[in-house]
């Protein structure tokens, strides 16, 4: 007998995404929203990242931090 990992849920949840607006990123995001997730924060430096990657998403209620993970202080208003 097998032992199934817990997942949790999608549908409803609060989300931060990190990298949020390069290509993998900005396609987790679009997916995450088909999910039914309730919230989505993406944090990203834009480095090699472009916020015209989220347009379509922030029109639906992402919240978009351009900041850098990596900095500790960064996390403190997020």
């Amino acid at each position: 007998m097998t032992k199934k990992a817990f997942r949790p849920k999608i549908k409803d949840s609060t989300i931060l995404v990190t990298g949020g607006a390069g290509f993998i990123g900005s396609h987790l995001v679009d997916r995450l929203i088909k999910e039914g997730s309730r919230h989505i924060i993406v944090v990203d430096n834009l480095f090699l990242g472009s916020e015209n990657n989220l347009q379509e998403s922030i029109s639906k209620g992402l919240t978009f931090y351009k900041d850098d993970i990596e900095i500790l202080s960064s996390l403190d208003y997020i």
